[in-house]
């Protein structure tokens, strides 16, 4: 299961191809069956933004009514952010690659960020510009998304991060071993 939250709509995602969304007040809004399995969800003010297991992200409304194909990845998407001026939507998948896409019009690719050795498993935005990425090659990689720059790479002792959350200033990485929290 995998949720975000933005203003008033919860959006949840779960194995079985479910996409709910739901008020702040927990009260279901909408449901529906995705395609594929979904593997990351966004919500916007106006949309709920889904990645599949087959490397597709689609639009919907808030009603889970309408859908629209955004982009596609020869691979899986393992996770997406939405920048929080909405301009761009940014993918990473299992073939070590990071797409920034101009959101609405994922066509438009404004770069790719490549460092990655192994899948990338998760991204995360620290702040507007700048972006932590989680991959299968036990390295954790910030990257200026303004100048499109990789700044610093952190390699694990532990083996692969399996879970990587951020509140600043804390920054918590997760493995099968161990739990780090770095300030």
């Amino acid at each position: 299961y995998q949720r975000r939250v933005r203003g008033e709509c919860v959006a949840v995602i779960s194995n079985n191809k479910v996409v709910e969304t739901f008020d702040r007040k927990f009260q279901k809004q909408a449901s529906t069956v995705a395609i594929k399995r979904p593997t990351s969800v966004q919500v916007t003010n106006k949309n709920v933004v889904i990645s599949d297991k087959s490397g597709d992200a689609y639009s919907y409304d808030l009603s889970l009514t309408n859908q629209k194909y955004l982009l596609g990845h020869v691979s899986v998407v393992m996770d997406m952010v939405l920048t929080p001026d909405h301009k761009f939507l940014i993918t990473c998948d299992r073939d070590e690659k990071i797409r920034v896409s101009h959101f609405p019009n994922c066509y438009n690719i404004e770069t790719y960020l490549l460092g990655h050795e192994e899948y990338v498993l998760q991204i995360l935005l620290l702040s507007p510009n700048i972006l932590l990425s989680v991959g299968g090659d036990q390295k954790l990689l910030l990257w200026d998304l303004s100048s499109q720059t990789l700044l610093q790479t952190l390699s694990s002792n532990h083996g692969d991060y399996t879970s990587v959350s951020y509140t600043s200033p804390y920054l918590l990485t997760c493995n099968k071993r161990h739990v780090t929290v770095t300030n």
